[in-house]
């Protein structure tokens, strides 16, 4: 993992927590994000990913939802407007 990459653990044990995202045009191309529903609870309580505004998407979706206890997704910014999850 490159020094600007980022592992973001997410604690949703108080409830649904959403995740805003950076631009992919301040981050720039290659940036890499792991989002981790850390307290296994996403089940229960949704993770939502909210790519930056209307411009930005993620795999071309406004959002990505985390909705299974312990899961994690790894997305990788086009450095324009469209996180991709690998």
């Amino acid at each position: 993992m490159c020094i600007r990459d980022s592992y973001i653990a997410v604690n949703a044990t108080g409830g649904a927590v959403t995740v805003n995202l950076p631009s992919c045009s301040s981050v720039g191309a290659g940036r890499i994000l792991d989002i981790k529903d850390a307290n296994r609870i996403s089940g229960t309580n949704n993770i939502t990913l909210d790519g930056n505004g209307v411009t930005d998407t993620i795999d071309g979706a406004a959002t990505h939802v985390i909705s299974e206890n312990g899961d994690s997704v790894t997305i990788v910014s086009d450095g324009i407007t469209n996180w991709e999850i690998i």
